[in-house]
């Protein structure tokens, strides 16, 4: 009931892309699905800030093999894309049967923000797009970009990086 209301009050509030934890047991996950109305429902695996002893602990599996098992529960339950780092793009990808998922990548550093972070999992937004990513999610690098740049000019930049990979 939770997660259906929530779902149904972020929606109605406008919001396209709507995020839960594929955690979550079958029910809640149900609810959330047919609460949606027209926005999707991604699901979000491994958290990119969990590195393989982390998820072994968590959740018994290495990375890859638990963001595949998330993936089928969520194709399973009707989720319209999953979240992974993007470092598991490709493998996404690579399986047939999650190609009508949308695949939403955050963890991405350009090239050129070298800083460390909490996120463990990284690529570059010309990586993850090449890997197959529908959604790249940029945080960090536009919002507290590295010094002598604004959160315009690095978003600019970003978009050139991307612009210059198809050229």
């Amino acid at each position: 009931n939770t997660m259906g209301r929530a779902v149904r009050n972020v929606f109605r509030q406008g919001a396209a892309l709507i995020t839960i934890h594929a955690s979550n047991n079958p029910r809640a996950i149900r609810a959330a699905v047919d609460a949606r109305g027209d926005a999707k429902i991604l699901g979000v695996t491994v958290l990119t800030s969990i590195n393989d002893s982390e998820c072994q602990w968590l959740y018994g599996a290495d990375i890859d093999d638990q963001v595949l098992e998330f993936a089928e529960f969520l194709r399973e339950m009707k989720v319209d894309g999953i979240v992974c780092s993007p470092r598991e793009v490709s493998l996404i990808r690579s399986q047939s049967r999650f190609d009508s998922m949308l695949v939403v990548t955050p963890s991405i550093r350009p090239a050129w923000d070298t800083r460390s972070s909490d996120q463990r999992r990284v690529m570059t937004p010309t990586e993850a797009i090449a890997d197959g990513a529908d959604y790249i999610v940029v945080g960090r690098s536009i919002t507290d970009p590295p010094a002598g740049l604004s959160p315009a000019s690095a978003a600019k930049r970003i978009l050139d990086e991307i612009r210059h990979s198809y050229n």
